[in-house]
Parts: structure tokens; sequence; C-alpha cells
């Protein structure tokens, strides 16, 4: 899957809820460290799980890593490899 306009405006809306000094609206740097825009690391854990639930996946084990969350850009291939595995865990 290649990620297309709705799939980026869609993270940037969610990641941009969990940045501190970021403006709304503002266009984010993709290899900025999202803690530079004052994402903590609480805050990294419903950042993770808002994603679960807006893109309707599950974020398996071995992908959290930070450095798989550490930029936009990163975070953006980490879900696009997860989407295009598929399913890794039945629905609720």
């Amino acid at each position: 899957m290649v990620a297309d306009n709705a799939f980026d405006e869609a993270l940037h809306a969610i990641v941009s809820k969990y940045l501190v000094s970021a403006s709304v609206g503002e266009a984010l740097d993709e290899h900025r460290e999202l803690h530079a825009y004052g994402l903590t690391s609480l805050k990294s854990i419903d950042l993770l799980l808002d994603l679960e639930r807006t893109f309707a996946i599950a974020i398996p084990d071995e992908y959290l890593l930070p450095t798989n969350y550490r930029t936009l850009s990163a975070l953006r291939s980490m879900l696009l490899a997860i989407i295009e595995q598929g399913p890794s865990r039945p629905a609720p």
C-alpha cells in the first residue's frame, strides 16, 4: 500500500493532537524527532493506541521500538508495513 493523501492527512491530524509545540495546521517536518515537538513517552503510548483505533490495526510487539515512531517519516513507514501485512490478531 502506498500512502495516499487521506492516509497522510489522517496521520498528521492524529500525531498533531499529541504534540505540545506544533500549532494546529502546522506542517510537520517529516524527519524532525517528534519529541522535539513535545511528544513525551506517555503521550507516545496514547498516540500508538489512537493510531491502532483509527487505522483498525494492531501494532505487533516487534514494532514497538522507539526508532519506529521517532519521526513522522518512521511512523508512516511502520504503519504502512503493518497495513500491508494484514490483520495480526482477530478483531474484538
